[in-house]
């Protein structure tokens, strides 16, 4: 994966599984394009629905306990 920072700065990282917060509103297009390069991507919190955070903590926790 080769990401960008806020400066334009570009590095590559290698990575067996990664979790990403990307704040309140529901923003996918992060999700989206993860799930394409990678079919086992699991989309929970606000990218599903906005909602509290212990909604998603609790869905963050039953979906590790399946992966």
């Amino acid at each position: 994966l080769i990401g960008t920072d806020k400066d334009g700065k570009t590095a590559e990282f290698s990575f067996d599984k990664v979790v990403a917060a990307t704040g309140t509103l529901k923003i996918n297009e992060i999700g989206d394009a993860v799930e394409k390069e990678f079919p086992e991507t699991y989309v929970i919190g606000d990218c599903v629905s906005i909602g509290k955070i212990a909604d998603a903590v609790h869905k963050g926790f039953i979906t590790a306990t399946q992966i």
